[in-house]
């Protein structure tokens, strides 16, 4: 299957299945503005292992089970196992399990770790929901990271706007070597960085939020909401030229805490999903 689309009057979603599984369009119908960075028509999915900034850089991937590639953590007989660029999700095929015009479930099972990733995508109105399932297909607990990649087309003026309460986030300069900067302080609006440059981002990880947005200089924005009792964390990818071809933001919402499985679990921030005892979560996307 090549494409999955999801329609209201108000907004008009695509996925790939065959292509990891992305989300490949966010259109607002009212506006007529496309949030995410288009997805080339002749796009081919990834062989597992692959560097994922080799690859298009567009759409909304799923990263599981880590963001930068590592190795299983000690503890278990799957300690020294590496894990892949951004995961193994991006580069599986899905499976769609049912569909309509309104919603459309699939999952993906991940190539070096026994787990099954179910996605429910709904929308109504100028909503897309996503609901999220993940399962250990084998009869060991196993440690996980997952984050959305949504890379969000940027505007000259749009903005990110976190909930007043966050005054500071983390310079992720290296996985292991994070500052404290003042936020916004200008980090806001990512056409507003110097060229060629992109931030990693955290919002500190004992600080829960449960909202994050981007707002355009017309008024339009995007707004993305979840439960922080079940997605605790909060990443941010700003790239101003770095990776992308121009402005663009990616709001991680996550699981586990930061960007590398084995650091999660030395700092006791994955996801542990037990046989029988899937975890879940879910996302919502409003259009304005």
């Amino acid at each position: 299957m090549n494409e999955v689309t999801l329609v209201t009057d108000g907004i008009e979603v695509e996925i790939r299945p065959g292509l990891g599984g992305k989300i490949s369009r966010l259109l607002d119908r009212r506006r007529g503005r496309e949030w995410l960075v288009p997805t080339p028509g002749d796009a081919t999915r990834a062989a597992p292992g692959s560097s994922f900034v080799e690859s298009p850089l567009c759409g909304w991937d799923e990263m599981l089970p880590t963001i930068l590639p590592c190795y299983y953590p000690a503890g278990d007989d799957r300690a020294g196992i590496l894990l892949g660029d951004h995961g193994d999700a991006w580069t599986a095929g899905w499976d769609v399990t049912g569909q309509d015009e309104r919603q459309a479930a699939m999952h993906a099972d991940l190539t070096n770790l026994p787990l099954r990733l179910e996605r429910l995508a709904r929308v109504s109105g100028s909503t897309l929901r996503l609901d999220y399932t993940l399962s250990a297909t084998g009869e060991e607990t196993v440690l996980a990271l997952w984050a959305a990649h949504p890379l969000f087309a940027c505007m000259d003026q749009t903005r990110v706007v976190l909930p007043q309460e966050v005054r500071e986030v983390l310079d992720v300069i290296e996985v292991r070597n994070q500052r404290p900067v003042a936020w916004p302080n200008g980090l806001d609006r990512v056409a507003g960085m110097p060229d060629g440059v992109g931030r990693k981002l955290y919002v500190p990880p004992t600080q829960r939020v449960a909202s994050a947005s981007l707002v355009d200089e017309d008024g339009s924005s995007l707004s993305m909401s979840w439960d922080p009792q079940r997605c605790p964390y909060l990443g941010l990818w700003l790239d101003n030229g770095y990776l992308s071809d121009g402005p663009m933001a990616a709001l991680e919402p996550a699981i586990a805490f930061c960007d590398e499985l084995a650091l999660a679990a030395e700092l006791g921030r994955t996801a542990e999903v037990r046989p029988g005892a899937p975890v879940t979560w879910w996302l919502e996307v409003s259009l304005a």
